[in-house]
């Protein structure tokens, strides 16, 4: 027989486990969200290094033009 007490410990049970997966998933959001931020900071290294080693080959393509 089913009764509003079993009910509402299955109910309580079922949110439980919801509780569970949701605490799982955050995990989860939170790693890629870790791995998204150390992509971008990579991707900013990078673009920071090429735009300095395009200035260097200006300046030295100026040097170039300079000695010619």
């Amino acid at each position: 027989m089913i009764t509003l007490p079993s009910i509402i410990s299955r109910m309580n049970s079922t949110l439980a486990d919801l509780d569970k997966l949701r605490n799982k998933n955050d995990v989860k959001v939170e790693k890629h969200q870790k791995r998204i931020d150390d992509h971008q900071s990579e991707r900013d290294r990078l673009l920071d290094e090429s735009a300095q080693a395009g200035r260097a080959a200006m300046k030295l393509n100026s040097l170039l033009e300079d000695l010619q």
